[in-house]
Order: structure tokens, then C-alpha cells, then sequence
């Protein structure tokens, strides 16, 4: 089975409201990103540097930017994407790749 990982790129926003992120399509909020800190000379801004949208983020004042998939490894520790799209398969109740199933079985 080929894994469509596009299934959960536009799920970016719910996501971040699960981890605590208020925040809408196509709005700015406090960089969230890890790094941001060390990437803005050891400061962490109360300026609404990150512009959120449905399928990606990006930050202004650190330059950094990602997807569902990156925030799932900023938040969650989870480096490898079919593990991600797994991890967000149960957060929003899909199916995981069958790899995964064979696996645990």
C-alpha cells in the first residue's frame, strides 16, 4: 500500500489546537518552532512572527517553516514520516499504513 501523505496536509491547524496553539488559517502567532530562540539571538519575541496556514507554517523572524509532518516532529519527537502519518492517523482516527499493522501483529 503506497501511503498518501497528503491526506493530513491541510490538518495542520486542528493539530496545533490539540497541542494548545490557538491560531487560524492564514493568521500570525508567537513562533512556536523549536530554535526560534537561538535563531533570533537568544530571545524568544512576543511579536506574532509566525504566519499559520492550513498546509504550512513560516516564521519571519527565524526563517523556519514546515508542514503537518514538522510539527508532528517538533511536538511529538517522531523523525521518521511513516511514523508520522501513523501518529496523525490516530490523533484524527485513519487508518494507519499497513507496514505498521504488520508490524505490530
Amino acid at each position: 500500500m503506497k501511503i498518501d501523505y497528503s491526506k493530513y496536509k491541510n490538518r495542520l491547524v486542528e493539530y496545533l489546537h490539540l497541542k494548545g496553539i490557538q491560531c487560524t488559517a492564514r493568521h500570525n502567532v508567537r513562533c512556536f518552532i523549536p530554535g526560534h530562540a537561538e535563531k533570533t539571538g537568544g530571545k524568544h519575541d512576543d511579536n506574532f512572527s509566525c504566519a499559520v496556514n492550513e498546509d504550512y507554517v513560516y516564521c519571519y523572524a527565524c526563517g523556519q517553516h514546515g508542514d503537518v509532518y514538522d510539527a508532528v516532529q517538533w511536538f511529538e519527537n517522531i523523525a521518521n514520516k511513516k511514523e508520522q502519518f501513523n501518529f496523525l492517523a490516530s490523533v484524527f482516527g485513519g487508518e494507519v499504513a499497513v507496514s505498521q499493522i504488520k508490524q505490530q501483529e
